[in-house]
């Protein structure tokens, strides 16, 4: 029973808003119905002037202007003081008297003219009336009692005046005029039931928009609570992976004995999985959340071939598989971050499902246009399964979902990566055979052609300031960096850099982004930078995958890169920065 009457609440209610907004659709109907009966009044006067002009002429204009006048007061006040359901009721009855009075108005004109004017005035009025119940039949009937009422009261002193005339043709003109009363009330009705429909459609639509509404704005705060979880674990978890990546590899390189170095190895390939994995997972958010940005620039295939190569000649190696490349001396228009992702991911996908040979990574100009290939001659993909490679945790021959293969997100992060730079990607593949997954580039036909790659930069003689408040993190990087011949200075800040006595003898920097004190990383540098009096070339390292301030670091031209950050490719980037400055 009490469901019943809440239902029953539930329908009244929305009866009353669609009241309201018929009544609103009645009110603007007429208020552009008022203006445009001004000139027709002054129009529909002239024609019907008797000769000479008698006294119920002009009564008659001047009642004809008061209700047009009075309809445009009533309808501006009812347009500035929106309907609703508390005086709906007051107002709709106002609307009827309204259109009675307007009705009657209409209507004197048979009254007060029709003996006074000729046959063919006759006609003329006839055919004005037509007209304008016409118009405002069709138009008011939103609110059909509002329309029965004008209809009604304007032709009533017409039918009553042919019924009085004693002419042969006046009975003829009264059956028309029935017929018309009686074919305008039936389109009203239709009109009316019509409006209705429309309103309910308008009402559904509204709900269904309000409650899409409430449905985007609770995504968008589950999103950026998601974006501020992984911010948060992004930072969190990658800085005792780069610590433990920089430490295993500095062990790596010690003279130990067998079976510990047997342990670090397999520590080290848990924690390239492990680092793999993260990655994967913080790289997707940040592409499908827009947090990378894609700002196309130069970028040579030689350099970018090289730095692919580094990247992934240890993991190729360590499969045994050889990997070949074939570069062209052209330059891509492109991204050169979003690129190497691509090219590594799929290089990267080609050793995991290729068992031995070797993989070929081609550039072949198509125009404009430069083909990326990756060739391997794997197990192939089926036919049915080329576009579910593409696809979130898609692996097509690890069911049991093994961590040490990966979860499934390098080829998606591709497709991502690829469809935000404009770039095309194309799949051909047989099974037992291999598979090539090529992405077709533009060329940057405004830049002159880059040699080969930059090669390693010698690290002797060079001194590195490290940067970051994790103490773990600066004596592994420490340890690192030193192993491979560089002279360092760490300092939990820029501020206790400046106290070390050989600062000004740097030749980089790597900075942590994220630091205790109140300035980031990235103001630290632009204070080292004053206080040395020139420009300190510098990495910015940071764990936070998500916010505003990486397109704020792209824009300022700062190099970033993300923890956890391989000691490889630590070394890689600042070969490159040194060899650049």
């Amino acid at each position: 029973m009490q469901l019943n009457q809440v239902q029953d609440q539930a329908r009244h209610a929305e009866r009353q808003h669609e009241s309201c907004h018929l009544l609103q659709a009645f009110v603007d109907a007429n208020w552009w119905l008022a203006w445009t009966s001004l000139p027709s009044i002054a129009i529909m006067a002239w024609l019907l002037a008797p000769q000479p002009l008698i006294t119920a002429w002009w009564i008659w204009l001047g009642l004809m202007y008061i209700q047009s006048v009075h309809m445009l007061v009533v309808m501006a006040i009812f347009r500035r003081r929106p309907l609703h359901i508390d005086n709906a009721r007051w107002r709709k009855r106002y609307l009827i008297e309204t259109s009675v009075f307007a009705g009657l108005c209409w209507g004197s004109s048979a009254t007060l003219l029709w003996a006074h004017i000729s046959a063919a005035q006759h006609v003329v009025l006839l055919l004005y009336m037509a007209g304008v119940s016409a118009i405002a039949g069709v138009s008011n009937a939103s609110l059909l009692e509002g329309a029965i009422a004008f209809l009604s009261c304007a032709w009533l002193p017409i039918i009553v005046q042919l019924g009085g005339d004693p002419g042969d043709i006046a009975p003829r003109v009264l059956l028309m005029c029935v017929l018309f009363v009686g074919v305008m009330y039936v389109a009203m009705w239709q009109g009316t039931n019509l409006h209705r429909k429309m309103v309910h459609m308008l009402m559904i639509n509204q709900r269904l928009l309000a409650e899409v509404t409430q449905a985007r704005q609770a995504a968008e705060i589950a999103n950026a609570a998601k974006d501020q979880f992984l911010g948060a674990v992004s930072h969190d978890l990658r800085q005792p992976a780069y610590a433990l990546a920089l430490l295993l590899r500095t062990a790596a390189a010690a003279p130990l004995s067998t079976q510990v170095g047997e342990l670090i190895a397999k520590a080290r390939a848990a924690v390239g999985s492990m680092r793999g994995m993260l990655d994967a997972l913080l790289d997707l958010t940040r592409v499908q959340s827009g947090s990378i940005p894609l700002q196309r620039e130069p970028v040579a295939i030689a350099e970018l071939f090289a730095a692919v190569q580094t990247l992934m000649v240890g993991y190729a190696s360590a499969r045994g598989i050889q990997l070949s490349f074939r570069a062209l001396d052209l330059v891509l228009h492109t991204n050169r971050t979003a690129i190497t992702r691509i090219l590594g991911n799929l290089i990267e996908n080609a050793i995991r499902y290729t068992d031995r040979g070797r993989i070929l990574i081609a550039a072949r100009r198509r125009g404009q246009q430069v083909l990326l290939q990756v060739w391997d001659t794997g197990i192939g993909i089926p036919d049915a399964d080329r576009e579910r490679i593409f696809e979130t945790f898609v692996q097509i021959d690890n069911p049991q979902r093994d961590w040490r293969r990966g979860l499934g997100l390098g080829l998606t992060i591709v497709r991502h990566l690829a469809t935000g730079l404009g770039h095309d990607l194309s799949v051909n593949s047989r099974l037992g055979r291999g598979t090539v997954i090529g992405v077709r580039v533009p060329t940057d036909s405004s830049a002159a052609v880059i040699a080969a790659a930059v090669g390693r930069h010698s690290a002797h003689g060079f001194t590195v300031l490290i940067i970051d408040d994790d103490s773990a993190v600066r004596e592994a990087a420490t340890l690192w960096l030193t192993s491979q011949g560089y002279r360092t200075l760490a300092a939990s800040d820029v501020y206790a850099a400046l106290s070390l006595p050989t600062i000004m003898q740097i030749d980089a920097a790597i900075v942590d982004y994220r630091l205790a004190d109140v300035r980031n990383g990235a103001e630290q540098l632009a204070d080292l930078r004053i206080a040395l009096q020139r420009t300190v070339p510098a990495l910015i390292v940071t764990g936070d995958t998500h916010g505003q301030h990486l397109q704020i670091l792209a824009k300022a031209g700062h190099r970033v890169l993300f923890k956890p950050l391989d000691p490889d490719d630590l070394q890689q980037a600042l070969s490159r920065l040194l060899a650049q400055a």
